[in-house]
């Protein structure tokens, strides 16, 4: 079903997101770690090489040991800037996703654009409805363990987002006559775009018997607000 994919499209971004916000890290401690190594043992052959000129004959210098492949210089430095990016990944990435402690900006009844959606974003400025990437309308927020009009929470008929305190959960908003790429979230694109997988026959605020869908249309109906679009292909 349509909000199925809509659904399980967030939950594979929030995961390539936290992904990406790890790899810069692990990358720069790998570096890091790789530099400090071959800066040490520069450091020791060059003290070895000063004791081999002041106490010439030693036993040291019967076997001198080989010279490091370099300072470790360059590895320190990507180290370092790998480390300062995966800062701000990880900072940006836990900022978008903390519970928030002030109040909720969107109010019922007001949309946020297919972006904001597929970006998770709980506080995202409200769009206004009527334009094309307004894809989702707020129709009930709660607490954490809130569930939607239909009674369920994820994998329900009702888009949603949620984080340790508090859940909203959404409507599609999609304009009749209109093209939608359908991954994510609900991008208006051309019809005759490649990506386009779904196109709006009809839209009425009723049940799916007011909407009165032909047989080759997808009948999507929800029941609180009641909202009914007849899908069919581009």
């Amino acid at each position: 079903m349509l909000v199925e994919v809509v659904a399980d499209g967030l939950g594979a971004y929030r995961l390539g997101q936290a992904t990406a916000a790890l790899t810069f890290p692990l990358a720069g401690a790998v570096l890091l770690a790789i530099g400090i190594r071959r800066r040490r043992a520069h450091h020791r052959w060059n003290r070895r090489d000063d004791e081999r000129l002041l106490h010439p004959g030693s036993d040291d210098d019967q076997v001198p040991p080989s010279l490091p492949p370099g300072r470790g210089t360059v590895f320190i430095i990507l180290g370092v800037v790998a480390l300062m990016l995966g800062a701000g990944h990880v900072l940006s990435y836990l900022a978008a996703h903390r519970p928030s402690s002030v109040a909720n900006e969107l109010d019922v009844g007001q949309c946020i654009t297919a972006e904001a959606y597929s970006q998770g974003r709980m506080n995202a400025e409200a769009a206004d409805c009527s334009r094309t990437d307004a894809t989702l309308q707020l129709v009930s927020q709660g607490d954490s363990t809130a569930t939607c009009p239909d009674g369920n929470r994820q994998g329900g008929q009702y888009p949603m987002l949620t984080n340790d305190a508090r859940t909203q959960c959404f409507i599609l908003n999609l304009i009749e006559a209109h093209c939608y790429a359908v991954a994510r979230a609900a991008v208006p694109v051309d019809c005759t775009d490649p990506t386009a997988n779904v196109k709006v026959a009809s839209r009425v605020e009723g049940t799916a018997e007011d909407a009165a869908c032909g047989a080759d249309a997808e009948v999507l109906a929800y029941g609180q607000p009641q909202r009914s679009f007849c899908l069919i292909a581009p």
